[in-house]
C-alpha cells in the first residue's frame, strides 16, 4: 500500500527500513522490485538487513557475529548457565542472534537447557515477565543475553524483584547500546549498533546511485562490544550523555 503510493507519486529514491519474515522475503523483493524498480526505476537501498539481491542494496550489520562475541564474553567472565531472550520472530535478526548464542555455546562445550531459551517482543515488559518466571521456577541460571537493551532493562527489573544483584549473582548482557544503557545503574554491556554510520550510508548510497555512478551493492558495517557493569563489576562507569 505504502509503496504504491510512493509510486504513484514518482518518488526515485527510498530508504526502506521494514520488518519482513525471512520466509516471505522473496516474495517481499519481488513486489518492491515490480512496483518500484522496474515500473519506476527508483533506487532502493535496505537497512538493517542483507538482501541477497542484486536490484537492491542493502546496509547492514553481522547479527551472527556480534550476538556471538557477546555471549562469548558471558563466556570469558565465568558464567556457565546462560539464557538468552531472543525477540519475536518475525523479526529475521532475532533468529540469527539466536544462532550466534547457541554456536558461542556450543563452541565453549555448554548445552544450554531449553528452559534457558525464551522468547520475548523486544519491549522491557517481556525481559521482565519472562525472568520473572524463569526466576519463579528456580531454573538456575548465572548469565542472561537478552537480544536488546529494553529486554535487558527488564531482566534487571526482574532479578532485583527476587533479591539478587547484577552482576555477582546473575549478569546481563543486551543488544544496540541504547541511549539510557549508560545511564542506568548497572550500566548495560552491550553491542554498539551502528545506527548513525548506516544512515549516513543510506543517504550517501542514495545519492551516487542518483547521479549515476556505481557503488556497492552491499555494506557491511562493524559493531563493537561495550563492557560495562551488569557483566562486570571492575569496569568504571562510563556515563554517555552525548545529544541528551
Amino acid at each position: 500500500e505504502l509503496m504504491g503510493m510512493l509510486a504513484r507519486r514518482n518518488v526515485r529514491n527510498i530508504i526502506v527500513d521494514s520488518v519482513c519474515c525471512q520466509k516471505n522475503e522473496s516474495i517481499y523483493i519481488e513486489e518492491l522490485k515490480e512496483k518500484m524498480i522496474l515500473r519506476n526505476g527508483a533506487n532502493i537501498v535496505m537497512v538493517e538487513r542483507e538482501v541477497h539481491d542484486e536490484s537492491v542494496h542493502s546496509i547492514f550489520v553481522d547479527n551472527y557475529e556480534a550476538s556471538y562475541l557477546i555471549t562469548r564474553h558471558l563466556i570469558d567472565m565465568g558464567r556457565r548457565h546462560i539464557a538468552h531472550i531472543s525477540g519475536a520472530e518475525q523479526f529475521p535478526h532475532a533468529e540469527i542472534r539466536a544462532q550466534g548464542y547457541r554456536k558461542a555455546m556450543e563452541d565453549a562445550g555448554l548445552e544450554p537447557d531449553k528452559r534457558w531459551l525464551m522468547m520475548g517482543d523486544f519491549t522491557p515488559l517481556s525481559g521482565f515477565g519472562l525472568v520473572q518466571e524463569l526466576l519463579g521456577k528456580g531454573i538456575d541460571i548465572d548469565a542472561i543475553y537478552a537480544s536488546n537493551d529494553q529486554m535487558a532493562i527488564g531482566a534487571i527489573k526482574a532479578i532485583r524483584k527476587f533479591g539478587l544483584k547484577v552482576p555477582q549473582d546473575i549478569a546481563v548482557a543486551g543488544f544496540d547500546n541504547l541511549k539510557f544503557s549508560s545511564l542506568i545503574t548497572p550500566g548495560i554491556t552491550t553491542i554498539q549498533y551502528p545506527v548513525y554510520q548506516m544512515g549516513f550510508q543510506a543517504m550517501q548510497m542514495i545519492a551516487l546511485l542518483e547521479a549515476g555512478q556505481s557503488v556497492a551493492q552491499k555494506v557491511k558495517l562493524n559493531t563493537r562490544l561495550i563492557v560495562r557493569q551488569s557483566t562486570d563489576a571492575a569496569v568504571l562507569e562510563d556515563w554517555d550523555l552525548q545529544e541528551w
